[in-house]
């Protein structure tokens, strides 16, 4: 049952894309994106007019990208990216988590894929920008990354398909990491902001092999990251309102590694019925001649997925599509820092169900059952966990899709 009662939250979104792609000829395409969203978030702390905290975001994107295909074995994909957001404070809010600020983003890019007689080189380099600006405060982010791998296959009965890739990486620290100085109180603490905070820098090295036959097909993928100034929460020891301060602060190098690995089958006899499971675990390790060894906390648990999905009326035009029995165990987290308390293991089922009506313009419905069971369980990165608050019971959702068409061409 839920009453009104205080604190609470109230939270809204709004979220709207279009998308439009232009042919020029069957190897030579444009796609353009324009993307909104709008988020209030309004937490009432003693009084139930009168907002603690009352924030405004909004988000807008515009994005165009160009696939062109001159031969068989050359493909090129360039594009641009730009951002902007907007964080204001409404003008009855108490407090304030982060002053009025704009951000904005703009990235470059290009991609190569070459196809050198049965080996694929791809590379890709791509250069962003982001500025941010307040009243008080003006900073600058220009990053430059790129990437290069190699992939082999091999057909026959089975397909074999491997492959690695060595990139970098960065990430150019957010408005909340900059200009933080307030009551977060959905945590419950007092977060402080660093302007010194430069871009985080990674450097990372990943495998990919699959393997796959008429029946069955493998994934393993093990990564490793090395990251430098890499930003956590950091806990200072004073306290400003009753409360613990948190300061955002910089790591000056960090590794990361882990595997993600998933197996696919649907027996002979069978074939609309797929068997699904799949495991994922990162590892974090702080180095440096202080701290060398530490475990990097804030580190998502292990997670085995495991699912069964059958597949309906593929030749109905309307009916149902697919249902699916879902199953996640999350193992308990134990490699914690400073700021955390282990994690207990749980797990979840889910169950879903789509159909569908293809008519000119397609029509998608899907609904279903999360956490069937109502398990009580708090996930480890939950920012609310120190308040030994659940996360969400059991709940429903609907989801529909319509797909509208314009008048189809073809394409010479």
């Amino acid at each position: 049952d839920r009453d009104y009662s205080l604190p609470h939250q109230k939270i809204e979104n709004h979220f709207g894309n279009l998308k439009a792609t232009y042919f020029a000829n069957s190897n030579n395409k444009m796609e353009f994106y324009v993307n909104h969203g709008f988020n209030n978030l309004a937490e009432y702390e003693e009084k139930i007019f009168t907002p603690g905290i009352d924030m405004y975001l909004n988000s807008s994107s515009v994005q165009a990208r160009h696939h062109w295909k001159p031969n068989n074995r050359l493909q090129l994909l360039s594009g641009i990216q730009t951002i902007l957001e907007s964080n204001e404070n409404g003008d009855t809010a108490e407090e304030r988590l982060i002053e009025d600020s704009d951000q904005y983003d703009i990235g470059l890019y290009s991609s190569l894929s070459y196809d050198m007689k049965g080996v694929k080189l791809n590379a890709v380099v791509r250069f962003d920008h982001r500025t941010v600006r307040s009243t008080n405060f003006s900073g600058d982010y220009p990053n430059l990354n790129a990437a290069i791998g190699l992939r082999k296959q091999w057909k026959g009965n089975s397909i074999k398909d491997f492959s690695f890739h060595l990139s970098s990486g960065t990430r150019a620290p957010h408005l909340s990491e900059l200009l933080s100085d307030g009551v977060h109180h959905g945590a419950v603490r007092y977060e402080l902001g660093d302007r010194n905070l430069g871009s985080e820098r990674f450097v990372q090295l990943d495998v990919n092999y699959e393997f796959s036959n008429e029946h069955f097909s493998l994934l393993f993928n093990p990564y490793t990251t090395v990251a430098k100034d890499y930003i956590q929460l950091t806990q200072l020891d004073s306290i400003i309102n009753g409360m613990d301060v948190y300061v955002y602060a910089a790591k000056d190098r960090v590794l990361l590694y882990g595997l993600e690995t998933s197996i696919h089958y649907h027996p002979h006899f069978a074939h609309r019925i797929h068997f699904e499971t799949g495991y994922s675990n990162t590892y974090g390790r702080v180095l440096g001649l202080v701290q060398e060894g530490e475990d990097l906390y804030f580190m998502p648990q292990a997670r085995l997925r495991s699912n069964v999905r059958v597949e309906l009326s593929k030749k109905k035009a309307f009916g149902f599509a697919s249902v699916i029995v879902q199953h996640n165990y999350f193992f308990g987290q134990d490699r914690v820092g400073p700021l955390e308390t282990a994690t207990d293991p749980y797990h979840l089922l889910q169950l879903g169900c789509q159909m569908k009506w293809d008519g000119n313009w397609p029509l998608q419905f899907s609904f279903g059952i999360r956490n069937v069971l109502n398990t009580s369980y708090v996930n480890h990165l939950s920012s609310i966990k120190s308040l030994g608050l659940t996360e969400p019971g059991r709940s429903f959702y609907f989801n529909l899709k319509w797909r509208i068409d314009g008048r189809k061409k073809s394409i010479k």
